[in-house]
């Protein structure tokens, strides 16, 4: 039933339109519609994701906020955080002379 119920939607949804399709067209569809919403709903519904719920950054998305929000500051301020960082640190630290 669940076979019978994803063809169903496949002709219905996605080949409405076509009479004969061609197997790469129908590879093309089942690759980048129905599997990418079939592994959604299977996580769904393991309870790993919720609808609403954002997805993670990946890891150089986080990176590239971080950069895109410290140049996002003037150029003052950041030489103010560079020194209240200095003189915040213990007199012994290497390199605070500077």
């Amino acid at each position: 039933m669940v076979v019978e119920s994803l063809w169903h939607n496949l002709k219905h949804r996605h080949l409405h339109e076509f009479n004969h399709p061609q197997l790469d067209l129908v590879t093309h569809i089942i690759s980048s519609d129905i599997l990418p919403w079939v592994q959604k709903m299977l996580e769904y519904v393991q309870g790993l994701r919720q609808v609403g719920w954002l997805k993670e950054l990946a890891g150089w998305k986080t990176d590239f906020c971080a950069d895109w929000m410290d140049m996002a500051h003037s150029d003052e301020h950041r030489l103010v955080e560079k020194e209240l960082k200095w003189l915040k640190a213990p007199k012994k630290t290497k390199g605070r002379n500077e």
